[in-house]
Order: structure tokens, then C-alpha cells, then sequence
């Protein structure tokens, strides 16, 4: 068995992308077996860590210098993270062999995960709790897409498997680059999955951070 790995990355998500190998016994026939890859998903979000020890400016500069005017009180950080493993199935005849996706499995997490409120906002207080709810927010926004995005990401997967031209028989010789073409064609359709979580998860994390919304917080302790 042999495994390749490749990191690609988009904007604040992540993929890591693995390729495994196995055999199966010889054909009866050089026409390649025609069957449907088994897709598995795999979802999880660690619960975010709360650090309350930076001050204004260096949360700040962390946040970015524009980011709520300059008067960030707190920052919610995250990221989406994708690990697949592709298992590939081979027949072979005479000095032919077809090559295949047999399972495709994906594991989705929300990791490094972590809530920052600022320093002279101490737990316990009004001013920390209101921007902590706040935050929390931002983290449901995440935990929610997670949790709605699976099946349309289990379909994204199965239609861009679908449209892989039917496996034909190659020379043994070309079998490496008969799976290097199946693993291309499936990290197209991974990065295209992240692309469009990472498009959506823009719209509802700034859904957010509406006028009212900081109006809301400013005024929770009166």
C-alpha cells in the first residue's frame, strides 16, 4: 500500500489529502468493473478556548487594524479543516489493469477554535459576559453550518465522482498515472466544496455584525 499526501489551502480553511491503494484479485475480463465509490463524512468542533488576557491594542492588531473601527472588544477565530483518504481499487489482466475509486472518506472539524474577549473585560462582569454572548454568535454560526452542509457536500462528492469518465483498462505501466488523474479529480471537487462553505460561512459570520447588533451590546449594561 502506498500513501501520497497533499496540503491545499483557501483562505481560513484548510485540506489535507490522502491517497491509499489496494488490490483485488485478477479479472475474468479485460471490461473494467463498473460500481459506485463509497462516500463517507465525518463531522466534529472542538469547543472554542476563551482567552482573556490580551489588551485592546494587541487584540486589536490581531483582529486587524480596521476591523469594528479600530474598538474590537472581542474576536471569534476559527477554521474549517477537510481530511479525505481515497481508497483505489485495481484489476488487472495480461499487461492491462483497470484503476478505480473504491471509498471516498471525508472528515469535516472546526479547529482552533478560540473566543477573545479583552482584558480589562473581566469574567464574571456585565462588559465580559455581553461580548462573550456576542462571540458565541459567531461560534453557532459555525457549529450551524457544519451541522447543515453535510448532505449537500455528500452530493457535491457523489456528482463530481458521477462525471469521472467510466475506468478503462490502461498498460500496467500507466497505472500510477491512472490514479494520479482520479486523486487530481477528486481534490478539484474537495477544493470546490471548501470554496463554497468558505463563501457561505463569509455571508452568515457578517450577518453578525450588524449596527444594531453592536448597539445591542454596547447597551447591555446600561
Amino acid at each position: 500500500m502506498r500513501v501520497m499526501a497533499v496540503v491545499h489551502r483557501l483562505g481560513a480553511l484548510s485540506l489535507v489529502f490522502g491517497v491509499a491503494c489496494r488490490a483485488v484479485p485478477l479479472a475474468a475480463a479485460p471490461a473494467c468493473p463498473v460500481s459506485a465509490a463509497t462516500i463517507t463524512l465525518d463531522a466534529s468542533a472542538a469547543e472554542p478556548a476563551i482567552d482573556n488576557s490580551l489588551t485592546q491594542p494587541a487584540l486589536q492588531a490581531l483582529a486587524g487594524g480596521a476591523h469594528h473601527q479600530g474598538r474590537t472588544q472581542g474576536l471569534y477565530r476559527a477554521e474549517f479543516a477537510l481530511r479525505s483518504r481515497v481508497d483505489f481499487a485495481r484489476t488487472g489482466q495480461g499487461d492491462s489493469a483497470c484503476v478505480w475509486i473504491e471509498k471516498l472518506a471525508l472528515e469535516i472539524a472546526i479547529v482552533e477554535r478560540k473566543i477573545y474577549v479583552v482584558r480589562k473585560r473581566r469574567p464574571g462582569s456585565c462588559a465580559y459576559e455581553s461580548v462573550l454572548a456576542h462571540e458565541r454568535k459567531h461560534q453557532a454560526v459555525d457549529d450551524e453550518l457544519l451541522r447543515e452542509e453535510m448532505s449537500l457536500i455528500r452530493r457535491g462528492l457523489e456528482e463530481a465522482l458521477a462525471a469521472l469518465p467510466p475506468a478503462s483498462p490502461v498498460p500496467r505501466a500507466e497505472e500510477d498515472a491512472a490514479r494520479a488523474r482520479l486523486a487530481a479529480a477528486v481534490k478539484t471537487a474537495l477544493a470546490r466544496v471548501l470554496k463554497t462553505l468558505d463563501a457561505e460561512r463569509k455571508v452568515r459570520q457578517a450577518a453578525i455584525d450588524t449596527p444594531q447588533e453592536y448597539r445591542r451590546v454596547a447597551a447591555a449594561c446600561g
